[in-house]
């Protein structure tokens, strides 16, 4: 439930009006007054019993709060105030300062950080790296009520969606789903698309699937579109995780998917490493985006997390990777051994693999007999190009990096004509800042991504 409050402070002299302030209610506390006012209020003047006069809530509050904090006895309203303000100073502390908590928090006391620092200031505190708060009314009740002993889990009820007599989602159904998700009334789903879908989908088919798909022609939808046409038509929704390669191409996908899914209450998250480490596992999702190396720390030391999750279908982006990327074998890809291990359906996606690099890959997870899906005889496999330039031994990471910028230039020169992009990967972050500073200093654009970004920040670059 949710109230506004207005405090009238500082409203002399002709000062506008202080604005509404939102308040809200936890689940609890919303149960109870909802039961209060529809019932038992009613019940009362039936019954001819008069309430309890306005006057009197003030004490009766303190009172309980009094009870709630374990006081001795009950205090007045401004002290309850800043025993409140001194609460969120702990839970929301700003960074580095030396009393003062973040200005969403200091907002809802109806006064400026200035006022709130002067008057309400605890002892200090830091965050840690990750302690970045979402603004928001809502984000700020739910850090208090949950310092405050409410149960914040358990809430799968409101998760819960009706679901209609069990139909069979046709390929005019997903087609009905394209159109929605690409915001195109011409759209449809492709012949490739409806047959991973398709068996994604059927209860009746347990194999586990490779799937050829050329770059750019709609792998994702697979598993966007999958959802959304259940969504759509009532059908429940299968649980899915998508093991990403990259951050970089999982950042990417889950934009997309959210794009995508917008107007939905279908939950899309992510999970990296450093969530795994912190045991900052999702409570709910439909779809879920995982980084291969977080995986691998799921798999090898949190394995019954997964088992909780009741997932149906998991795609491997770009799974010839398990080749490719043998220098992470040890810490990423080594987890793939183990996946089939959980018993659910396994989609491997990719455009450029072969035949006997599926076999061996098929015999490596352990998938027994397969599907296949598409063919790479039914598109062109992309040109690439290796270009190996050595690097002189004097000075090495000086001349290196003086290398790309002289490469990029080059390819801009022959460019110029078309539009397009350079991605420029480097090995440490430290490179990746000094090579965007130097390209951007000879006249080319360039902007630099990292993990040391902020999340707000990352996604605008994306």
């Amino acid at each position: 439930m949710r109230f506004q409050l207005r405090s009238y402070k500082n409203q002399l002299h002709g000062k506008i009006n202080n604005e509404l302030v939102d308040h809200w209610l936890p689940p609890s506390a919303s149960r109870r007054s909802i039961i209060c006012h529809l019932i038992i209020y009613p019940a009362y003047e039936k019954a001819f019993y008069k309430l309890p006069d306005d006057k009197q809530v003030n004490r009766a509050l303190s009172e309980m709060f009094a009870k709630t904090m374990n006081l001795q006895k009950p205090q007045s309203c401004k002290i309850n105030r800043d025993f409140i303000s001194v609460l969120t100073n702990y839970i929301a502390p700003s960074s580095l300062a030396k009393t003062s908590t973040t200005e969403q928090m200091a907002s809802h006391f109806h006064h400026s950080r200035v006022i709130h620092n002067k008057f309400y200031s605890a002892e200090t505190f830091k965050r840690d790296k990750d302690g970045n708060m979402i603004p928001g009314p809502l984000s700020v009740a739910h850090q208090i009520w949950s310092a405050m002993g409410e149960n914040m889990h358990g809430s799968n009820v409101v998760n819960m969606r009706p679901t209609n007599t069990p139909i069979i989602l046709t390929r005019h159904h997903y087609d009905f789903a394209a159109k929605r998700a690409y915001q195109d009334p011409s759209a449809k789903v492709t012949e490739l698309q409806y047959e991973a879908i398709k068996h994604a989908s059927s209860k009746e088919i347990n194999k586990h699937a490779f799937i050829f798909m050329g770059c750019g022609t709609g792998k994702s939808g697979v598993y966007n579109l999958l959802l959304l046409g259940a969504y759509l038509h009532m059908s429940p929704i299968p649980k899915t995780m998508v093991i990403s390669p990259h951050n970089s191409l999982l950042a990417m996908h889950i934009l997309q998917a959210r794009h995508y899914l917008r107007g939905t209450n279908l939950t899309v998250t992510s999970l990296l490493p450093d969530e795994v480490q912190n045991q900052n596992f999702p409570q709910h999702f439909d779809l879920l985006f995982i980084s291969i190396h977080a995986f691998n720390v799921l798999m090898v030391e949190y394995s019954h997390v997964i088992y909780q999750w009741n997932i149906q279908n998991i795609f491997i982006d770009e799974y010839h990777n398990i080749i490719a990327e043998l220098f992470r074998y040890s810490i990423s890809w080594q987890s793939l051994r183990l996946i089939a291990s959980l018993n659910v359906k396994i989609m491997l996606l990719s455009a450029t693999t072969e035949k006997q690099l599926m076999t061996c890959i098929a015999t490596f997870m352990k998938l027994g007999d397969f599907e296949v899906i598409g063919s790479t005889t039914s598109y062109p496999i992309p040109n690439v190009g290796i270009h190996i330039i050595n690097n002189e031994r004097t000075n090495q990471h000086n001349s290196l990096l003086q290398g790309v910028v002289a490469h990029c230039q080059k390819l801009t020169e022959l460019k110029k004509d078309s539009n397009f992009k350079i991605h420029a990967m480097t090995m440490s972050r430290v490179d990746a800042k000094e090579l965007s500073d130097r390209i951007n200093s000879v006249g080319i654009k360039s902007m630099w991504l990292t993990s040391g970004l902020p999340p707000k920040q990352r996604t605008q670059f994306l």
